[in-house]
């Protein structure tokens, strides 16, 4: 397989920063509005499967909460309080009293998260999906039960996108095809759609950014499962001090990825794989990313569809080769590990029981 020659470190450096956009106050603010206090599931849609909340949630009636008889139990959660069984129902029966948020419109559920709507006077994402039934993976075999995206999609309906940390060489794209047709999921000659660029690449930008990959490649055919990255760019061109969550270029930046996900589910994206960068060597940009780490990842959990959050730090600790001579983006044998990881999560809901 012919790989692209990577440039020299300095420019890759150099094209990373380029697409920072400038934004209007640059100085710190203390609002971050994704997350909810820690319950980034809190009224997001389910399915009522063990892990589907997380910890300290349950699936009720279609969406993570918990169960009260009080309403300091709602006390954490933004916006809730206790509402009682015998006001809300669940489909034909009347569930336990649980956390819940009343609305009036869509604007009463942002403290939820961006995802959030009025529907029926209460705070939903989109309802979670019915019962799944059983699919021919691509080599004829009955999959799990289980949705299985990357088995059922068509090559050009894979999109991998982001910045400089997949499109400085593409070779991300280039083992993860090879894995796509080792286990018969692409075909000979086929490939994915690589829209990654090392310019135009922020999350803030947004036409002119990441979401402006995602808007051209969704006008040209329908998108199925996603692979991206991003917030490298803006981390870089960040200004504030000190450097964290409340910082208005990250706030900018999750709230884009929310958007942009958000923008997936209405599309019909049935799986994101969301990779987010292994610690560099530059103390200042570890630090920066490290403070975008956490609330992007709540992003990715918050969102109303499957996205699954790969942290790719455990994937390149213990492996310095992993990480090309500008300490930032992956070296050949990081793009082929960070491949294997992708992989893996693509694979998961097809596996076999």
């Amino acid at each position: 397989m012919k790989l692209e020659k990577s440039p020299s470190p300095s420019a890759r450096w150099l094209l990373w920063s380029v697409p920072v956009v400038v934004l209007l106050g640059l100085a710190c603010q203390s609002e971050n509005r994704v997350g909810t206090d820690g319950e980034t599931h809190f009224l997001k849609s389910c399915s009522p499967t063990p892990s589907a909340c997380g910890d300290g949630l349950s699936c009720l009636c279609g969406v993570c909460t918990l169960e009260c008889n009080a309403a300091s139990t709602c006390s954490g959660l933004p916006g809730a309080h206790c509402v009682s069984a015998s006001a809300v129902t669940c489909g034909d029966s009347l569930v336990a009293d649980r956390c819940d948020v009343e609305c009036v419109e869509k604007e009463d559920c942002v403290g939820v998260s961006p995802f959030h709507v009025c529907s029926n006077g209460l705070c939903r994402t989109e309802a979670p999906p019915g019962p799944p039934t059983s699919m021919p993976d691509a080599a004829g075999d009955a999959a799990s039960p289980a949705a299985c995206p990357i088995g059922k999609a068509a090559a050009n309906q894979v999109l991998v996108m982001g910045d400089s940390f997949f499109g400085n060489t593409h070779q991300i794209t280039a083992y993860l095809e090879e894995l796509a047709r080792a286990e018969g999921f692409l075909a000979s000659g086929e490939r994915y759609r690589d829209n990654s660029r090392v310019t135009a690449n922020t999350l803030s930008g947004g036409a002119s950014g990441i979401a402006g990959q995602y808007a051209a490649a969704i006008a040209d055919a329908k998108v199925s499962v996603v692979v991206m990255d991003g917030g490298g760019a803006d981390a870089l061109g960040a200004t504030c001090d000190p450097f964290d969550s409340s910082c208005l270029d990250l706030v900018n930046a999750v709230d884009q990825a929310a958007e942009l996900l958000a923008q997936m589910a209405t599309d019909g994206v049935e799986q994101v794989v969301y990779a987010f960068y292994p610690d560099p060597t530059d103390t200042a940009l570890r630090q920066k990313l490290d403070a975008l780490r956490t609330p992007m990842e709540a992003a990715c959990s918050a969102a109303p569809l499957k996205c699954d959050w790969l942290d790719l730090r455990a994937v390149f600790s213990g492996h310095d080769d992993y990480l090309a001579a500008d300490g930032a983006l992956p070296s050949a044998s990081g793009s082929e590990a960070s491949a294997a990881a992708i992989w893996e999560l693509l694979q998961e809901p097809c596996a076999l029981p």
